[in-house]
């Protein structure tokens, strides 16, 4: 598929993966809009991003837990007259501890930017894509998504949600040439852990990954068209293990496993 004056809208890419998959696109080529709320590291990446591979770069600096932010950040875009081929749904973030205990408020917050904005995002991109009968979508869902995760109850389920929709979506879009990918990652080397205000735990310390590998493994399968993929040979152990014991015990698996 030839890359040339394609253009590739990356959520969350001031840090972690969003980085990753930034020089992960510009090195094939694409031109990108990076999106995050920190400018300063936005427009330092689009430097880097322009002088390493003489490409365009467009920095909007917005908050997509917004309500309503789906839309605006497509409208915006739309006057800027740039057509999005590549859709990478990378912002999230995860709060760790005892439901009745989190601050509601937060979790509200977390609900919108993991589910909502996502859904908008790719209704409006996706409907785009399928106009012009061709594009790429990749949702950043979680291994979480495969499992009730006590400690991370709302976060889990809102990746729950991730996985399934993409795959539906993708199954919805495929006579549009339009694909959707879930990219499932495992404990990975970003800022997830230090912002969701969780230790790492035995397993962590042996399953948890470099986040250029977990990138690379997202932007491999939207190309390949998979419906998702599971990360490293730990994480994807994980998803089979759970498919040998009963559902019941779920939840008192991953609590183990999660233990600090």
């Amino acid at each position: 598929m030839s890359t040339v004056s394609k253009w590739a809208l990356i959520t969350g890419a001031s840090s972690g993966l969003g980085v990753d998959f930034s020089h992960i696109l510009a090195r094939l080529g694409i031109n990108l809009v990076i999106v995050a709320r920190r400018q300063d590291r936005l427009e330092k990446l689009k430097e880097t991003l322009k002088k390493e591979y003489n490409i365009k770069v467009e920095v909007i600096v917005m908050d997509l837990s917004n309500t309503g932010a789906g839309y605006e950040l497509f409208d915006l875009l739309l006057l800027k007259e740039i057509r999005i081929d590549y859709l990478i749904n990378n912002a999230g973030f995860g709060i760790y501890g005892q439901q009745v205990e989190s601050d509601l408020s937060k979790i509200d917050e977390m609900m919108r930017l993991n589910m909502i904005t996502l859904t908008e995002l790719c209704h409006f991109f996706g409907k785009d894509m399928a106009s012009r009968n061709g594009g790429r979508i990749l949702n950043v869902a979680s291994l979480a998504s495969f499992q009730p995760c006590p400690g991370y109850a709302s976060y889990a389920a809102t990746k729950s949600y991730v996985l399934n929709f993409t795959q539906a979506l993708g199954h919805e879009l495929r006579d549009k040439n339009v694909t959707a990918t879930a990219l499932c990652p495992g404990l990975t080397e970003t800022e997830f852990m230090e912002v969701a205000g969780q230790g790492l735990s035995i397993y962590s310390k042996f399953a948890i990954m470099k986040s250029f590998p977990v990138a690379n493994a997202g932007i491999k399968a939207m190309f390949a068209g998979k419906q998702f993929v599971v990360p490293g040979f730990m994480n994807k152990f994980n998803v089979i293990l759970l498919r040998l014991v009963p559902r019941s015990l779920y939840p008192k698996l991953v609590a183990y496993f999660l233990k600090e």
